[in-house]
């Protein structure tokens, strides 16, 4: 279990990135949703004990992160939003040139390990290729690998879907979900679909604070009652355009002009035959974001 009580971070100039966040995440795959510009990268540095936090605490696994980052660095694989490679080694090379930092110094054991990570992100058959000629879904998938070697108790990935293709996609998922059995995952992005397929827990962040965290389901109940359709003609829809507490979310065509899916806290402000609909996860998070539902 990772226990982040009031955690603040702060440069020198502006508000704070974080703003007094408290957290608690169990074993499995947690998912950390928000747009950009929410924190959720700094938040993720302060966990991988790359950046330190201005006040607050973390304690993993009953050890303190924030006092003691020595004792828990090598329990924690992480991937960056922004990942570097050597590209005149080859894939594996990089993945051993990992691997000894890491400790394993075992060399068949070192190898098995690699073989079976490269394998497992489709990568084994470029393995002895150079990184300089893999294409960005290719190298995310080597960080990916990189960030899972040495089996960490605790595997931080931030934005890990970025640059894959559908497929992809769906095998990282699929990675995730068997290597989280036993260990925890955070996995923090603002694609709304990563989380769906793979996090039953979830925590949205957004200006630095925590704005919800719980269940799939209980995402979804906290929107319920604030996402509507309403179907209109061009004309109708511009009385309502300017509307504060009316926030648009997407607009079909129509035969009569236009179904637009409108997110609200306030009912008087939509049209007369505005009717109620249930939120997917995308409206509820947007919702969550946007004020209502809290």
């Amino acid at each position: 279990m990772i226990i982040i009580d009031k955690l603040c971070k702060q440069f020198k100039s502006g508000p704070p990135v974080l703003d007094q966040l408290s957290l608690t995440i169990d074993q499995g795959i947690f998912g950390l949703l928000g747009p950009n510009g929410a924190g959720k990268t700094t938040l993720i540095k302060i966990m991988a004990a790359i950046l330190a936090p201005s006040s607050g605490s973390i304690t993993m696994k009953h050890l303190s992160l924030t006092k003691e980052p020595d004792k828990l660095r090598h329990m924690i694989g992480y991937l960056p939003q922004s990942f570097q490679v050597y590209p005149q080694l080859t894939g594996y090379e990089f993945m051993e040139h990992i691997a000894l930092i890491k400790g394993l110094t075992h060399p068949r054991q070192r190898q098995q390990e690699i073989e079976g990570l490269l394998d497992q992100l489709n990568l084994g058959s470029k393995a002895y290729q150079k990184v300089k000629t893999y294409s960005s879904g290719m190298k995310q998938r080597l960080g990916i690998a990189q960030a899972m070697l040495g089996q960490p108790e605790v595997l931080i990935v931030d934005e890990p879907t970025a640059g894959l293709d559908p497929e992809e996609k769906v095998n990282l998922r699929n990675v995730l979900s068997e290597f989280g059995e036993n260990r925890i995952i955070l996995m923090s992005t603002h694609i709304v679909a990563d989380i769906e397929c793979c996090c039953q827990r979830i925590a949205v962040l957004n200006q630095g604070r925590i704005c919800f965290q719980g269940t799939q389901k209980q995402l979804l109940e906290a929107a319920s009652g604030y996402v509507w359709e309403a179907e209109l003609e061009e004309a109708e829809w511009i009385q309502y355009a300017d509307k504060l507490s009316v926030k648009l979310l997407r607009t079909r065509p129509s035969a009569k002009g236009f179904v637009h899916k409108l997110i609200t806290d306030n009912p008087n402000d939509l049209p007369e035959h505005a009717v109620p609909i249930d939120p997917t996860l995308e409206d509820a998070y947007l919702a969550v974001i946007g004020g209502a539902g809290q």
